[in-house]
């Protein structure tokens, strides 16, 4: 599954995963991670084109990855 982002043209994959994702995006653009509870385990900018990010080291669950200015977040879960 893919999703895009409204404002910005910005996929992240798979939303299902082991812990690495990739991230499509036009611009540069700041990222933010989060557990359930709200703690940041990534803080990250990426570049304007394909970036991969990795929190395998994290446990198990849903989380999910904020643009920062844009206010929306998207879920993931890590087997």
């Amino acid at each position: 599954m893919l999703l895009k982002h409204n404002l910005k043209n910005i996929k992240i994959y798979p939303t299902v995963s082991f812990g690495v994702l990739n991230i499509d995006n036009e611009r540069d653009e700041t990222i933010i991670t989060t557990n359930t509870v709200g703690k940041i385990v990534l803080k990250a900018k990426i570049n304007s084109n394909n970036e991969i990010i990795d929190i395998s080291s994290e446990a198990s669950g849903v989380y999910f990855i904020t643009i920062l200015n844009s206010n929306k977040a998207y879920k993931i879960i890590i087997q």
